[in-house]
């Protein structure tokens, strides 16, 4: 099906070309423009004209219109008809903006369907970076503008949303304070690393976002959703000025999470916030998790989100509430509330496993004559005593973990220690870590700049420990589970798992006990959102101390638990004396 510009293009020929063989100056041209579409300065340049005139004649030269988004830009276009119900929705929930700006319109669906439904709106003001979609949306209002009459005057303009001309826009702003806004759009869906993968220019000025420190800001939290960046941007500009008005946004989960965050830090003004579930699947094709982001801004602060389903039909649709309470942030107030008793700090630490980015070099496995190989298939003949029992996240959804499928290559047991000792100790395994040099330079984190040649992270006498428990930070559903050593080593776990670590099984066995009460588990999960990418994380783990449960458990009530829940994956011996003994010391661990 070809765009409706293009159907309105060849149903206004006469139209299209006028628009070819006009030689009249720019200024007259706008002029006659400026009447007939309410868009002022159609044109900047003469270099905009001819540009117009070529991409008319390719439009009209061609039957479909290349529809692919565009990976360097996130570019995800909203279709017209969701758009509409989106507005419809606004207006039924009280919205009548006399301003309008949408900073990343494209082709200017929520436009053509803002003026279509709001009738007081006095201003449009688009934003695009890219000249198509410019020539589209100006097309799509000479087409609104046939059909019906409209009072707003419409600026566009051609600009890098991370630029500081586009900060510029918000002092043409200033001047409508006194006016109600509608602040509308769909930012694009990609992060600051994906584009720079894809050597993008669509990026922000480099600088550390959010003022993260250490290894933090090498790693995975400097990375952010560009949209993060351009909403907490707008709100700013828009704080600034002093502006109010709906902020209206199409945002994954996770961006609207950290919009409130922010919100809560920097004080954005944002109230009376809704999160609509919306099938980004069903509409965008796309398998992200998001909502139609619904905010007042420039009046109140408040700092607590409603999330419900978009468009429910029901009197009284399901409903929960996320966002600030006691200063902690959570994912479920009212369950939160339930069990914020255990709300703090743990007893001991949770670490994260081993990060070595090169999972066909660094993990092996036996095929069925049992010879050893690595992730390419390839034979590999190196010293046992720096292979472990390896386990990666989806090895950890039992309760006791089983056999491990894989070994992993460990060549240091503390960061930054000098790796050019396996030439001497392990002369086999240097070779082969030599042979795979190349792979381990093209590694792209930050983090192995200027360290040892081989190094690996998150390791420490912590990883050596006999027992464990471990947890899948991807997985939605939690589960605890208990690690030992296999064929007299430590089992080593993947960097996208967590763990709890101890000399002794009764101490390990003790708390693996502790963390499958249901207790744990609610007032975990009414902290994670488990659409995110890792809900499991380790500041999340951090917060529940689960000491603060034993002094709530009977010994009784313990024993009783474990044998109605958990003998049957794993039996053990022991006395309540045992148990005080753990307690005592998990209350000193505690304090």
């Amino acid at each position: 099906m070809m765009p409706f510009s293009v159907y309105f293009l060849n149903e206004n020929l006469n139209m299209v070309k006028n628009f070819l063989n006009l030689k009249k100056p720019i200024k007259e041209i706008n002029v006659y423009l400026k009447k007939a579409t309410n868009i002022i300065d159609f044109f900047r340049s003469e270099a905009e004209l001819y540009e117009f005139r070529e991409y008319l004649l390719k439009l009209l030269n061609k039957k479909k219109k290349d529809e692919t988004p565009n990976q360097d830009l996130g570019d995800f276009q909203t279709p017209l008809d969701f758009t509409y119900k989106i507005c419809q929705y606004l207006q039924n929930h009280n919205c009548n903006p006399e301003i309008l700006l949408e900073p990343t319109c494209g082709e200017g669906n929520f436009i053509i369907s803002a003026l279509k439904i709001f009738p007081d709106i006095k201003r449009v003001f688009g934003v695009d970076l890219q000249p198509k979609y410019e020539w589209d949306f100006k097309l799509n209002i000479i087409k609104l503008r046939s059909e019906q009459e409209f009072q707003a005057e419409i600026n566009f303009y051609r600009l890098n949303i991370f630029s500081s001309e586009f900060s510029d826009i918000f002092n043409n702003l200033e001047k409508y304070s006194e006016k109600e806004f509608l602040v509308i759009g769909n930012p694009p869906w990609i992060t600051n690393t994906e584009l720079s993968k894809l050597n993008s220019f669509n990026l922000p000025k480099k600088s550390n976002f959010k003022g993260l420190k250490g290894l933090n800001a090498l790693t995975g939290k400097s990375n952010f959703d560009i949209a993060e960046f351009i909403m907490i941007n707008l709100l700013q500009n828009l704080m600034k000025r002093r502006l109010r008005g709906k902020f209206v946004f199409l945002l994954k989960d996770s961006v609207i999470q950290k919009l409130l965050i922010e919100n809560y830090r920097s004080s954005l003004k944002l109230s009376k916030s809704h999160a609509l579930e919306t099938n980004f699947q069903k509409i965008f094709h796309v398998s992200a998790h998001g909502s139609l982001f619904m905010s007042n801004f420039g009046e109140l602060l408040e700092h607590i989100c409603i999330k419900q389903p978009f468009l429910e039909n029901t009197k009284n649709p399901l409903y929960s509430i996320f966002g600030w309470v006691n200063e902690k942030f959570v994912s479920n107030i009212e369950n939160y509330k339930k069990y914020e008793w255990l709300e703090g700090n743990s007893p001991k630490i949770w670490r994260q496993g081993v990060k070595h980015d090169l999972s066909r070099v660094m993990v092996l496995h036996y095929d069925q004559k049992g010879i050893l190989l690595n992730g390419n298939d390839e034979k590999v003949d190196i010293e046992k005593k720096f292979l472990y029992p390896f386990l990666k996240s989806s090895d950890l959804q039992v309760k006791i973990a089983q056999k491990s499928r894989f070994e992993v290559i460990i060549t240091q047991h503390k960061l930054g220690q000098d790796t050019k000792l396996l030439e001497e100790t392990a002369p086999k395994l240097w070779v082969y870590l030599n042979q795979n040099l190349d792979n381990f330079n093209a590694r792209k984190s930050k983090i192995y700049n200027n360290k040892p040649l081989f190094s690996i992270f998150g390791i420490g006498d912590y990883t050596f420990k006999p027992y464990k428990i471990g947890v899948s930070g991807f997985y939605k559903k939690l589960n605890f589970c208990l690690i030992k050593p296999q064929d007299d080593k430590p089992v080593i776990l993947d960097d996208t798992s967590y763990f709890l670590f101890f000399e002794k099984l009764m101490d390990a066995f003790f708390t693996w006990i502790l963390l499958n009460f249901p207790d744990i588990k609610e007032f975990l999960s009414s902290l994670v959102f488990v659409n995110a990418k890792r809900p499991y994380k380790k500041e999340v783990l951090m917060r529940l101390n689960y000491a603060k449960l034993i002094e709530k458990c009977t010994f009784s009530n313990f024993k009783s638990f474990y044998h109605e829940n958990l003998e049957g994956e794993f039996k053990m011996q022991f006395t309540e004396a045992d148990y005080n003994t753990f307690k005592s010391e998990l209350k000193k661990s505690d304090n």
